[in-house]
């Protein structure tokens, strides 16, 4: 597992280094044995030190916590404990319900560029030339994975990993939950 400490407009010592790695290590193997990487960033800021942890646990889930303190290493702690609590939520989720990571049936999604309509499609639909410059291009940018999971199994995985959106299957269709602008979470299943 490798674990990057880098820092913005300051310096970071060996020391604060050191302990970065430390607790970020012994964290990930409290709860899970090992994880994919981490990422930790120290930046000085005019409330004092801010440090953000970003865990990679495994391919699909990246946990992340951050914290200002007036030090660097009491920003370090609170941080670390702050991830530690959602390492702890995840992993009972996990256990709850029976080796989600493990057992899901992962289907993968591929990134995709769809072009804008031609001119002369633009032309025979569009009755001037103004509406030409409307279309764009739209480009995914990310090949991800859909897995098989249940509803309470995406929402959790949605909270977990802070991401505004979540696509996974559920009885055979392609599922939809999402943060609404509210706070709330909102499902959208195609129906049959």
């Amino acid at each position: 597992m490798q674990i990057k400490v880098t820092s913005r407009h300051m310096d970071v010592s060996n020391a604060l280094e050191q302990r970065a790695q430390n607790a970020v290590t012994d964290m990930l193997e409290k709860y899970f044995g090992h994880g994919l990487g981490a990422d930790v960033v120290f930046s000085k800021g005019a409330g004092g030190f801010h440090c953000m942890i970003t865990v990679h646990v495994h391919r699909n889930l990246e946990l992340q916590a951050s914290d200002e303190q007036g030090d660097a290493h009491a920003a370090l702690d609170h941080a670390a404990e702050k991830l530690a609590k959602r390492l702890r939520r995840y992993k009972r989720k996990l256990n709850d319900h029976r080796g989600l990571a493990e057992q899901a049936d992962v289907r993968a999604a591929r990134a995709m560029v769809l072009a804008a309509p031609e001119q002369d499609e633009v032309e025979d639909s569009a009755s001037d030339a103004e509406d030409a410059g409307q279309f764009a291009t739209i480009v995914a940018e990310k090949q991800t994975e859909i897995q098989k999971l249940t509803i309470s199994q995406a929402v959790a995985r949605l909270d977990l990993s802070g991401l505004n959106a979540l696509l996974f299957e559920s009885d055979g269709r392609v599922n939809l939950v999402y943060r609404r602008n509210d706070g709330n979470v909102g499902w959208i299943d195609p129906g049959q």
